[in-house]
């Protein structure tokens, strides 16, 4: 089974069990998530990552290097955390290329539905769907 490379990036934790969780990227500013529970931040946060990596790259924009935990532990933010969590992503593709796809209306339909109720653009859709089937196998 082929592997997919991933990078390591440090997050700042802040919260309780009883307040819940929140978490930032000191290498990308603005790309947050929070959870109930340690366990669901630690997902959240992976997936909170993966889709702002996809849409910089969609943008053209660079991807940083990942932070070390002692920079992290001097960023800005870090002051009060609680923990730092180490985020494993998918090291994206160095190059995207646009393309055109033919098929079915039906189907087209149902990608389109599903990315008004995500909020995510066809394009990841069918990247990720593409990604799934031939990694499957």
């Amino acid at each position: 089974m082929k592997t997919t490379p991933v990078s390591t990036y440090p997050g700042i934790v802040h919260g309780s069990a009883r307040k819940g969780y929140s978490i930032c990227f000191p290498d990308f500013p603005g790309c947050v998530s929070a959870a109930d529970s340690l366990d669901a931040l630690r997902d959240m946060a992976r997936e909170a990552l993966a889709l702002h990596i996809e849409g910089m790259r969609e943008d053209g924009a660079d991807i940083p290097k990942p932070t070390t935990l002692e920079a992290a532990r001097r960023h800005e933010f870090a002051g009060g955390a609680d923990l730092f969590l180490a985020v494993d992503v998918p090291v994206p593709a160095s190059h995207v290329i646009r393309l055109n796809v033919t098929m079915p209306e039906a189907i087209l339909r149902k990608v389109d539905t599903y990315a008004r109720k995500t909020g995510l653009a066809r394009s990841t859709i069918l990247s990720r769907a593409a990604e799934r089937y031939v990694t499957a196998s």
